[in-house]
Order: C-alpha cells, then structure tokens, then sequence
C-alpha cells in the first residue's frame, strides 16, 4: 500500500469531535456486523485460491451496490499485508481495525463506514458515529447490510441465525459499543465495582486502552480501595458493549446498551458534581496546570498525556476552564496513543514519538 493510503487519514475523525448526544460522557457509538457467504468456507479454512474469488466477488458487490452512494472516490482502499506493525497498531487505535486483519480494509473518509472483507469473517461492516447514536448507527449498518446481501447470499440457520466462525458471534453476529469517559466514576471509586456487577448481564465495562486494566481477584472493598490508593491511574476511557449475540435480536441488544449507557451517563453527572462540591479547587488547579502543560511540553509519554488530558476535560466539563473547548480536548483523548504518533514518525525511538505527540497535542490546542 502506498504511503499516502494512509495518511490521508486527518489526525482527527470527524466523530472524535465530542459533539454527539450526551457527549459529555459518551465519545462514539460504534455497531459491527459479521456476514458470511452460504456455499463457502470460513475465511480460515479455505484455501488460498477460494478466498481469492471470494475476495474479489465481495469487492464486486460492494463496488457495485455501495458506489458512489454511501461510499466514494475517496474511499480509502488498504491492503494490510502491506502495513507497518506500527500502522497496523495505528488502525486498531484508530478502532478502523477489529483483531485478525483481513485483507482488504474500506474506510469512508470521514471514517464512519468501515468493511473488513476476507478476514476472521468473509465480511465485517461498521458504522461509527459521534455521541450516544447507536439507533442511527444500526440504521446506517442495516442499510448497507441490506443493499449487500440479496447478491453476496449470506449463511444463516433458521435455528442459530447468521453462522460464523466464531461461536461467541452466533446469532446476530452483532458487536455494540458505545466509548465513555467518566473521571468522576474513576475518581470517586466506583468504576470497578460498577464493572464487576454487569459481569453476567451480557454487557461488559472495559478500560479502551489495552495497556490499562481493572483491579481483578479482589472483593469489593478491596476494589474501591485498590481505586482510591491509585488516584489517576484507574481507567477513566472504557469500552460499554455487549457479550452475547445469541439469543437477541439487534434491537434488543442496542436498546439494553443504550439503558445501561444512559444509567452511566446519570451516575458520571452526579458524580462529577459531588467531586465539584468536595474538591472543586483541586479539579480547577489539576486541570489548569494540565491546560499549561500541554500547550507548551516538548516531550510527552502516552500515560502522562493521558492522564493530563483527562484531567483536563473533568475541568472543562465542571466549567472551570474556559480557555480551550471541549471538542478539542475531547479528540485529545483519542490521539495520543504510540501508534498515532508513530504515523507521523515511521522510523523514529520512543524519544521522538515522544516529541512528535507533544507537538500534536500543541497544535490541536493551538487550534482553539
């Protein structure tokens, strides 16, 4: 894939923007689906000629069906044997790819249509859209699922619904995500036990980040004690989503996660304002300092942008900054990991992708 493939991508999606329904607390929405072709084996069990012809008769079809209208001459068409292990990891930061790499990944430029084709299954659409938006993300997916499958004859069991190669994604083959930040859950305390007690629900809490975890092994005194003692080491960007494809249909599945988020949603508010009661100058000068910071560091680690960058946006959120907007800081969230610097800096150490981010970061507050 040639270079400039990739970087046409901006340094910011459109949907990191914050600007959604209740994006105070929820960055993104995000639904997935998996289809597989009746008459064909799984993308791993075929041999190399037959995924071949499936990969080009998927391409067919999506050309066909799918151009101009939702997708278009800017579409950005990559072939992931030709990636970087650096961009491969900029992707999944991205969340423009979704564990095994397929080989071909279709990104519309504002990055809300996403299709993976020949990879774990012969075909992965997703649809991403700023804020709580899961019903119109599942519209947008159903629709181009819709103007696909009369030609591309999915596999579906009256008995186990669309088959995959994946047990766990028997059924709908749906995956529903909705991307949070709750500072005041994290800092309060409550995060993990809040995680624990959906454990068996079919819906799980995650920290977004994969270098980042939940105190695990522990009961649940130790566990708000395990948060308190690490301040902001708890993970504050996590993942909602569901576990169980089997058994609900979409609107079942989106409907739930979109009751559990909007509970998320009330609990991070009321949190946020019993931390602004008890702590509110501790907020202001955490995030001031985090603002100044920021705006003129010439080298930063991807924790310690992450932990000022949350900082500052519990202080923006509590209006005790007013100097940089929220947006901005918003999309600060997601751009800061070695990945994303790295886009920029192919061939550099840790030291220089240390520069380059702090050099993104001030061009963005710049910006504002």
């Amino acid at each position: 894939m040639p270079i400039s493939e990739l970087s046409r991508l901006p340094v910011k999606a459109p949907w990191m923007g914050g600007e959604g329904p209740d994006s105070d607390v929820v960055l993104s929405s995000r639904v997935r689906l998996g289809r597989n072709l009746a008459g064909r084996t799984f993308p791993h069990a075929s041999s190399d000629i037959v995924r071949f012809e499936t990969l080009e008769y998927i391409e067919t079809v999506i050309r066909d069906e799918l151009f101009p209208e939702p997708l278009g001459a800017e579409t950005l068409q990559i072939d992931p044997v030709s990636l970087t292990d650096d961009e491969r990891r900029f992707l999944d930061a991205r969340s423009l790819a979704d564990g095994d790499l397929p080989s071909r990944i279709l990104i519309d430029p504002d990055e809300e249509i996403v299709l993976h084709i020949d990879g774990t299954d012969h075909l992965r659409l997703s649809v991403t859209q700023a804020g709580l938006s899961l019903d119109t993300a599942l519209d947008r997916a159903r629709s181009i699922d819709i103007s696909l499958e009369n030609r591309l004859q999915y596999a579906v069991s009256m008995d186990w619904g669309y088959l995959s190669s994946r047990i766990t994604d028997l059924g709908t083959a749906m995956r529903a995500s909705v991307l949070v930040h709750v500072p005041a859950l994290a800092g309060l305390g409550r995060l993990c036990s809040m995680a624990r007690s959906m454990a068996s629900s079919g819906y799980e809490l995650v920290p977004y980040h994969s270098d980042e975890s939940f105190p695990s092994n522990l009961d649940a005194d130790e566990v708000v004690a395990a948060e308190l003692s690490r301040d902001n080491d708890v993970p504050s960007l996590c993942l909602l989503r569901n576990t169980r494809t089997l058994g609900s249909d979409e609107d079942v599945i989106t409907t739930k996660l979109s009751d559990y988020t909007g509970r998320l949603v009330s609990y991070e508010r009321a949190a946020r304002e019993e931390l602004m009661r008890e702590q509110r100058t501790t907020i202001a000068e955490n995030a001031n300092r985090a603002l100044g910071i920021l705006r003129f560091a010439r080298s930063l680690t991807a924790p310690e942008a992450r932990d000022l960058v949350g900082q500052l946006r519990l202080g923006v959120l509590s209006r005790l900054v007013d100097e940089v907007s929220l947006p901005a800081v918003t999309s600060l969230l997601l751009i800061g990991q070695d990945s994303q610097a790295a886009r920029w800096t192919p061939d550099a150490d840790k030291g220089d992708i240390d520069t380059v981010r702090a050099r993104i970061f001030r061009d963005v507050l710049l910006e504002v």
